[in-house]
C-alpha cells in the first residue's frame, strides 16, 4: 500500500476515534450543563430563602457566604452587589486562588489571572451593570494556582434586581472546558491535514461508507471522470448510481459494474487494476476496504491516470522489436538458451562467428560446445546470475569449429516469457580477437616504456641527491655565516647565495618527483607577502649575470598594486627566477625588462600582469608549439651554446596553473621574446600577516606547568626542553615507554608529550597502558613525523587527545600545550584581570581582578519563571547573593583540605544557581570541577577555584550596582 493511501486510511481512523471521544466529552459537557442548571435552580431557591429570612438584607456579607458549599467541587461563585462582597466555593478557590473578598479586590485578582485578550464574566458583570438578560455565559482562559492556563465556561444568573433594574445578587459557575478545546484544535488540525492531502494528492479518491453513500471525494476524482460537480455536492449521494453514471466512460461498461460488485462482496484489498476508457485513456484502480476495530466501515477507491505510461510501454515494445530487427542484421551473434543451457536459437552472425551451421547448434548444450577448462566455472557463475535476474558482460576465449582460438565479448541477460517467467538466457556476442591481440601488444610496449621511465627517474633521483648533498651544506654554512660579523656588501652577497640555494633546492625537490609534478600535486601555500619585494628579489639575484653580459635590467612596478597580497611567494620567486634567468641567458645585447601592472582592481582581489621581455635570439613558431615539452630545446646548437635541461618552462607552466594563473608567450626569431603572466591575488594588509602564536599565550599562564616528555632521541629531547623551559614549564624526561610508566606511578604531570615511534613499547601501547592500567585521564599529545590520516586515527584510538607533527617549531608546541590545558580561556591576553603568576595552579586562591565592563550574568531564564512577578525576582536574587558566596568559600576550603568528595558535592550544588543566573562563563568550569573531583583529580579543581571565586565576586558587585 502506498504512503498516500495509508495516510488517508490513518486519517479516517483517527477522525472516527476523535469523533467518538468528542461525542463522549460533549455528553459530559451536556450533563455538567444540566447539573449547572439544577444548581442554579437550587441556588435560586436558597437565595429566596435567605431573602425571606432577611439574612441578606440585615447581616453583613462578610458573615454569610457560600464558601461552605462545595457543589461537587465546581467553581461556584456568588456576587452580592449591594454589600460589595464576592463569595467563592472551595472548588473555585482551590483552583484559582481567589477567596471571599471585596468586589474591587476581586476585579484586580481576576484581571491578573485572565489571559490577555480574554475576560471573565465576573469582570464583565461588574464593569457593565446594564445587563438586560438575566442569563449570561462566555469562555475565557484563567491561570490556576499551579501557573497553568485553563479554558473555562462561565455561566451567570442574575437572581435579584433592585427597583431600578440594577443587579443585586448574581449566582454563577466556572467550568473547566480545556479538554473540549483541545479536542476542537485536534479536529482543526486533522481537517486541515486531511483537506491538504486530498487537495494535493495526484490521484482520484472516493470514500464510501458501509451503506454505499459517498463520504468523501477530492477534486482530482472529479477531474478524472469529467464530473461537472464540486466534491462537496457529491457527499451523501449513492455510490451505486454514481458508478452507473461513470460506467459509460469505460470500454467494458458491463465488466466495470460487475467488477465493483465483486470487490464489494469480497471486501479484500486489490490494487493496480488497469481499466481502459473509450476516449483512449487508461486508469489504474485500487480498492481498499476500511475496517475500524474489525468493523467494516466502508471502502476507499483510488484512481490514477496511467495513459502516458501505457503509451510509453507501447512505444517501448515497438522500439524493442525495431532494435531486435537491427541486431539481427548487425555483425553481432545472438544465442538463446533455456534454463538447462540447451540452445533454442542462434542468428546467422553467430553461426558465422562460431563456424557451426544452425542445425548443428539447435538442441545442443552450449557449454559442451564452447566451454573448456577454466570457462566451465565462469559459465556456471553466469548461469547462477541469470536465475537471479542479473545481467552483465564478460569476456571468454573459445575455439571455433575449425580449431581457431578466438575471444568473444558476451553481454548476457535473463530471458522471460510473456507471463514474466524465467525461461533461460540470451547472449549477444562480439568477436574481439583482433582487439585482444592489439591490447597484448600495447601492454608489451607499455612495459618497455615503464622500464625506460623508471631508468630515467632513477638517474634523475640519483643526480638530484648528489646535488642536494652539497646544497644542504651550502645552506647550513650560509645560515651560520649570516650570524657572524659581516660588512654590508658581504651580507648582501651572502643573502643572494642563500636565496639562490634555497630556490635551487625547491627546483631539485620538484625534479626528484616527476609523478608528483605530472599529477599536479605540487603544494601551493597561501600566505601574506609583498609582491614587489618578491619580484624585485629575483631581479637583484640575477642582476650580476646581466651586468656581466653588459645588459640593461629594468624593473617597473605599478604603484596601484596593493602592498600585501595572499599567495605563495616561494613558488612565484621560483617562476621569476626561471623566466628572468632565461631572458638573460638567451640575450647577448640589449636589455631585459620586468613589468608588474594592475589590470583590474576588484573588491577583494587584484588582477595583476607580470611580463618579462628581452631583446634576445627569440624563437620560431614551430618551437613555440612544443616549448613546454619536457627536456625540449629548439635545436642541438642551442643546447650546446647555452646549456640547460629543457625542463624549466615545464615546471614554470605547472606552477602558474597551480597558482590559478595564465601564461602567454610571444616571440620572433632574432627579435626577442616576451613571457606574460596573469594572476588574481587576494588583497591583504600588513596587519593580516600571520601572527606569532606565542603572543596569544601569556608566559605567566605556562609557569609551573608539569610536562612529561617521552622521547627516545636525546637530540629531540634537548630541542623540546629548550623550547619549553623559557616559559617556566617544568619538564620531566623519559627515554622510553617503560620509564614513562614507572614515573607516572609516583607523580601526575599536567600533560604528556608522547613520541609515537620508540623501541620496546611504542607511544601507542604506552598510552593504552596509561589509560587502562594506571587510569590517568590527563591530556596526551602525540609527537610523530607521520601526520597522515591513518596515523591520526591510531593515535585517537589509543587514547591520545591530539598530535603534533615533526618537525615542529616553538610556536606550534607551546600553542598545542596551551590549547590542551585550556589556557587561552583561563588567561585571556586581551585582559589585565590576572596578576603575574595568577594562572599558576600552585598560587594562592586570592587573585585581584579588575571590574568587568559587561554583565557576567543573564536573567532571561529567571524573568520567564517570574512571569512579571518582581517579588519573585527579588527573592531569587537574594537567595543567590546570600547562599552562593558561602558555597564558593566552602568549595575553597574543601580543596585546601583535599576533600574531593566535598568538592564534588559543592560543585554540584552550585550548578543550578549558575544556570538560573545565566553565568555562561562558569558552566563548563563548574562541570569540569565536579567531574575531576569525582575521578579523584585535584589538579583541575585547584586551577578552577580562583576563576570561580573571582567570577562570583564580580557577579555580586554587578548585582549590587544593579539594585542600587
Amino acid at each position: 500500500m502506498s504512503n498516500s493511501e495509508e495516510d488517508i486510511r490513518q486519517l479516517l481512523i483517527s477522525e472516527r476515534e476523535i469523533r467518538i471521544k468528542a461525542e463522549a466529552e460533549l455528553k459530559k459537557a451536556e450533563r455538567r450543563i444540566s447539573d449547572l442548571e439544577a444548581k442554579f435552580s437550587t441556588a435560586l431557591k436558597a437565595s429566596q430563602i435567605l431573602k425571606d429570612n432577611s439574612l441578606l438584607a440585615n447581616v453583613s456579607g462578610r458573615n454569610k457566604d457560600i464558601s461552605g458549599y462545595d457543589f461537587d467541587g465546581d467553581g461556584i461563585w456568588h456576587l452580592d452587589i449591594k454589600n460589595r462582597i464576592a463569595s467563592f466555593s472551595p472548588g473555585f478557590s482551590r483552583k484559582f486562588g481567589i477567596e471571599r473578598q471585596e468586589l474591587t479586590s476581586v476585579l484586580e485578582d481576576l484581571r491578573k489571572i485572565a489571559e490577555r485578550g480574554t475576560e471573565s464574566v465576573i469582570v464583565s458583570l461588574l464593569d457593565n451593570s446594564e445587563h438586560k438578560e438575566d442569563s449570561i455565559q462566555s469562555t475565557c482562559r484563567l491561570r490556576t494556582v499551579d501557573g497553568d492556563y485553563r479554558w473555562v465556561l462561565e455561566k451567570a444568573q442574575i437572581i435579584e434586581r433592585d427597583p431600578q433594574g440594577e443587579p443585586v445578587l448574581i449566582l454563577g459557575e466556572t467550568i473547566d472546558i480545556t479538554y473540549q478545546k483541545e479536542i476542537e484544535e485536534q479536529f482543526k488540525v486533522m481537517a486541515q491535514r486531511f483537506s491538504g492531502l486530498l487537495e494535493n494528492i495526484q490521484m482520484g479518491v472516493l470514500v464510501e461508507d458501509e451503506n454505499r453513500r459517498i463520504a468523501l471525494v477530492n477534486p482530482h476524482f472529479c477531474q478524472l471522470f469529467q464530473l461537472q460537480y464540486s466534491p462537496e455536492s457529491l457527499i451523501g449521494l449513492s455510490c451505486s448510481a454514481s458508478a452507473e453514471e461513470m460506467s459509460v466512460l469505460f470500454a467494458d461498461k458491463e465488466n466495470f459494474i460487475s467488477r465493483i460488485n465483486y470487490l464489494l462482496e469480497k471486501r479484500k484489498l486489490f490494487v493496480n487494476e488497469e481499466l481502459s476508457l473509450i476516449d483512449g485513456r487508461w486508469f489504474e484502480r485500487d480498492f481498499i476496504p476500511i475496517f475500524i476495530q474489525d468493523e467494516y466501515r466502508g471502502n476507499l477507491w483510488k484512481y490514477r491516470d496511467i495513459t502516458e505510461r501505457k503509451q510509453q510501454e507501447t512505444k517501448l515494445r515497438i522500439r524493442e522489436e525495431k532494435y531486435r530487427s537491427i541486431i539481427e542484421n548487425m555483425n553481432l551473434g545472438i544465442l538463446e538458451v533455456d534454463k538447462q543451457e540447451i540452445i533454442q536459437y542462434a542468428n546467422q552472425s553467430f553461426c558465422a562467428m562460431s563456424g557451426y551451421a544452425l542445425s548443428e547448434l539447435l538442441n545442443k548444450n552450449a557449454a559442451s560446445i564452447f566451454s573448456a577448462g577454466e570457462n566451465n566455472n565462469l559459465l556456471s557463475e553466469k548461469v547462477a546470475l541469470r536465475t537471479k535476474g542479473v545481467s552483465d558482460a564478460y569476456e571468454m576465449n573459445v575455439t571455433d569449429k575449425n580449431g581457431v582460438e578466438k575471444w568473444w565479448l558476451i553481454s548476457g541477460a535473463p530471458r522471460y516469457n510473456d507471463d514474466g517467467e524465467l525461461v533461460g538466457s540470451i547472449g549477444i556476442h562480439l568477436d574481439i580477437t583482433q582487439q585482444k591481440l592489439l591490447q597484448a601488444q600495447l601492454i608489451e610496449e607499455k612495459n618497455r616504456a615503464d622500464q625506460s621511465v623508471a631508468a630515467r627517474d632513477s638517474f634523475i633521483a640519483n643526480m638530484s641527491h648528489e646535488i642536494r648533498t652539497p646544497m644542504n651544506a651550502i645552506i647550513g654554512l650560509g645560515s651560520i655565516l649570516a650570524k657572524s660579523t659581516l660588512s654590508a656588501e658581504q651580507f648582501k652577497y651572502l643573502s643572494h647565495i642563500n636565496n639562490s640555494a634555497r630556490n635551487l633546492l625547491v627546483v631539485l625537490n620538484d625534479v626528484l618527483d616527476y609523478s608528483k609534478l605530472e599529477a599536479g600535486k605540487l603544494t601551493i601555500e597561501k600566505t601574506n607577502f609583498q609582491l614587489r619585494e618578491t619580484v624585485e628579489k629575483s631581479c637583484n639575484i640575477l642582476g650580476f649575470k646581466a651586468e656581466e653580459k653588459g645588459l640593461a635590467l629594468f624593473f617597473n612596478f605599478d604603484p596601484r598594486i596593493s602592498d600585501f597580497v595572499q599567495g605563495d611567494p616561494m613558488r612565484l620567486n621560483q617562476i621569476m627566477m626561471n623566466l628572468v634567468g632565461n631572458a638573460i641567458k638567451f640575450t647577448e645585447e640589449g636589455s631585459v625588462t620586468i613589468q608588474c601592472s594592475l589590470l583590474r582592481n576588484e573588491q577583494e582581489n587584484q588582477i595583476i600582469r607580470i611580463s618579462v621581455s628581452d631583446t634576445g635570439i627569440g624563437m620560431d613558431d614551430g618551437y613555440l608549439n612544443r616549448i613546454f615539452e619536457k627536456f625540449t630545446q629548439e635545436d642541438e646548437r642551442i643546447s650546446k651554446l647555452y646549456g640547460g635541461t629543457g625542463l624549466g618552462m615545464t615546471i614554470t607552466l605547472e606552477l602558474v596553473k597551480l597558482m590559478g594563473g595564465h601564461l602567454f608567450i610571444t616571440s620572433k626569431k632574432g627579435s626577442g621574446t616576451q613571457v606574460t603572466l596573469e594572476f588574481s591575488f587576494e588583497k591583504a594588509t600588513e596587519l593580516s600577516k600571520p601572527q606569532n602564536q606565542l603572543a596569544e599565550i601569556p608566559i605567566a599562564c605556562l609557569k609551573g606547568i608539569n610536562v612529561l616528555l617521552v622521547e627516545d632521541n636525546p637530540t629531540n629531547r634537548i630541542v623540546a626542553t629548550s623550547m619549553m623551559e623559557p616559559y617556566g614549564i617544568i619538564v620531566t624526561e623519559a627515554e622510553n615507554g617503560y620509564e614513562a610508566l614507572d614515573k607516572l606511578r609516583s607523580f601526575t604531570p599536567d600533560l604528556i608529550l608522547m613520541d609515537v615511534q620508540m623501541p620496546g613499547i611504542d607511544g601507542l601501547e604506552t598510552t593504552q597502558q596509561i589509560r587502562k592500567k594506571i587510569g590517568l585521564e590527563l591530556p596526551i599529545i602525540a609527537l610523530t613525523a607521520n601526520v597522515l590520516l591513518p596515523m591520526q586515527v591510531k593515535c585517537r584510538e589509543s587514547g591520545m587527545n591530539d598530535f603534533l607533527g615533526k618537525p615542529y617549531d616553538e610556536g606550534e608546541l607551546i600553542s598545542k600545550i596551551a590549547t590542551m590545558l585550556k589556557l587561552p580561556e583561563v588567561c585571556n591576553p586581551q585582559s589585565e584581570f590576572y596578576q603575574e603568576n595568577s594562572c599558576n595552579q600552585a598560587v594562592s586562591t586570592k587573585v585581584e581582578i579588575e571590574t568587568f565592563t559587561a554583565p557576567l550574568f543573564n536573567l532571561t531564564k529567571l524573568e520567564k519563571l517570574s512571569r512579571g512577578d518582581d517579588d519573585f525576582m527579588s527573592r531569587m536574587l537574594g537567595i543567590f547573593m546570600r547562599e552562593v558566596p558561602v558555597t564558593v568559600q566552602k568549595l575553597n576550603d574543601a580543596i585546601k583540605r583535599n576533600d574531593l568528595l566535598e568538592v564534588k558535592a559543592l560543585a554540584h550544588r552550585l550548578k543550578p544557581s549558575i544556570n538560573d543566573m545565566g553565568i555562561s562563563s562558569l558552566k563548563e568550569i563548574i562541570q569540569e570541577t565536579e567531574e575531576a573531583a569525582e575521578e579523584g583529580n585535584s589538579t583541575i579543581p585547584l586551577r578552577n577555584i580562583p576563576i570561580i571565586q573571582h567570577t562570583v565576586d564580580e557577579v555580586m558587585n554587578q548585582l549590587r550596582k544593579r539594585s542600587a
